[in-house]
């Protein structure tokens, strides 16, 4: 079997278990690099590539290793979550004039989901925040992050008390704004540092 990854062909003389194979992955992508998938006998594998490993390590002849630099890593998450947020934007507005009225069961269905989304949100600037490699405008993303953090909170006492105007308001002049201002950075970021898919 052997394992390919960039430049670099790796020769398995005997037949290494899923463990030495992954731990050969691990070593070869290091601190520089993320994992995408693998290419195994020219199928590509995205889901659960180590299920596959076990199930039919015996036949595979040749892995290859698809992985991302941090940079490409960092812009991948950045354009996922641009992407939440212009197709959140109208949502969180109609939802803020859902609570003025009176909330419905699919009222607090959708807050859940922008409380989800909301919590993916803080959870891609965590993941960027361990990286090595950050965008210029970091530390704007950490202040969003914390106002994330103080309007979660206000939003918490907001839903114990059934406050629905508060949560309408919370939601229409904190919650939107600050997934306005994570929107402006992030299209600074992929302006400015990144870049954008081809579309043709």
């Amino acid at each position: 079997m052997k394992l390919i990854f960039k430049e670099e062909v790796i020769q398995f003389d005997t037949q290494p278990t899923v463990e030495v194979i992954i731990n050969t992955i691990n070593q070869l992508l290091d601190d520089n690099y993320y994992f995408s998938h693998l290419i195994i006998d020219d199928k590509e594998v995205l889901d659960d590539p180590e299920q596959y490993l076990q199930d039919y390590l015996n036949e595979i002849r040749e892995l290859e290793i698809v992985a991302k630099t941090v940079k490409e890593f960092i812009n991948d998450l950045l354009l996922s979550a641009e992407e939440y947020i212009r197709r959140a934007k109208p949502e969180i507005d109609s939802l803020s004039d859902e609570f003025y009225q009176n909330p419905t069961s699919e009222s607090w269905h959708k807050f859940a989901q922008l409380l989800e989304g909301i919590q993916w949100l803080n959870q891609v600037i965590q993941t960027i925040d361990t990286t090595k490699e950050k965008p210029k405008n970091w530390v704007n993303y950490l202040e969003i992050n914390s106002n994330f953090d103080l309007e979660l909170k206000n939003m918490e006492e907001a839903i114990e008390n059934s406050d629905s105007v508060l949560i309408a308001d919370l939601i229409k002049y904190e919650i939107l704004s600050i997934i306005e201002s994570l929107g402006s950075e992030i299209q600074l970021t992929i302006d400015t540092e990144g870049y954008r898919h081809d579309l043709n």
